[in-house]
């Protein structure tokens, strides 16, 4: 949290604001998005006519967010930063570096207050090449990265492949009311090197929890979690197998 023009910002303030910018500009905005091969996670991106623009989002401009930034350079045709304007700051240098690199400058004015702050563009991001695999950006678009996690912020909620694996499992244990790991994982696609990963990372993850709604039966399958109101008793594992 930093204080400019005697308001607190935050980088989730910026971020909201960069997030309105990009759809006054008809972007669709998806949040806090990581690539499939394990890249760091981008603030914000817009996607618009199938191109991508990545935005990350600081309260100040300094070379760490411009090597941050810099990173998405291939990964997504265009690239910026977005930061807080400080009319009594020396940024040449920055400057000078995100127009050699290509990366945009998106500035928030907070004068007036931050309900009245708009995002302005001080430089132009250029159009990158990219290539069209899994390392672009793109790839890794979810729709729930559109309702999930706030951009700027580092209190989770984020969209990774695990959460949406535990979604699916929990949506597949409901609609069959009950099956195997093993069924499930013959069943549905997943992001895992093998079944055998699948199935024990699967029971791993309900054994410690980490799957909403799903419980063990007790014998060797999983459930849905009844209702409070149903008098559900705890899932256990006893007897089970991780088939």
């Amino acid at each position: 949290m930093r204080r400019f023009c005697g308001l607190e910002l935050s980088e989730a303030d910026v971020a909201a604001k960069a997030e309105a910018w990009l759809r006054d500009e008809g972007f669709d905005v998806y949040r806090e998005v990581a690539p499939c091969d394990g890249y760091a996670r981008a603030d914000l991106v817009g996607l618009r006519g199938g191109t991508t623009h990545v935005v990350e989002c600081k309260t100040r401009l300094s070379l760490d967010v411009i090597e941050q930034a810099h990173g998405w350079v291939g990964r997504s045709e265009q690239v910026s930063v977005c930061v807080v304007s400080r009319a009594n700051a020396s940024d040449r240098l920055p400057a000078v570096v995100l127009r050699t690199l290509g990366v945009g400058l998106l500035e928030l004015n907070p004068m007036g207050g931050l309900d009245y702050a708009r995002v302005r563009v001080r430089i132009q991001p250029r159009w990158h090449r990219v290539r069209r695999d899994e390392r672009h950006v793109r790839a890794a678009l979810r729709p729930e990265h559109k309702i999930m996690g706030e951009a700027g912020t580092r209190n989770g909620g984020y969209v990774t492949p695990f959460r949406l694996w535990m979604r699916d499992v929990a949506k597949y244990v409901a609609d069959h009311r009950g099956a195997t790991v093993r069924e499930i994982v013959d069943a549905l696609p997943h992001g895992y090197a093998t079944a055998k990963s699948a199935r024990e990372c699967t029971w791993s993850a309900v054994e410690r929890g980490l799957c909403p709604g799903v419980e063990f039966d007790g014998n060797g399958g999983l459930r849905p979690t009844p209702s409070r109101d149903g008098g559900a008793a705890k899932g256990n594992n006893e007897g089970g197998s991780r088939e």
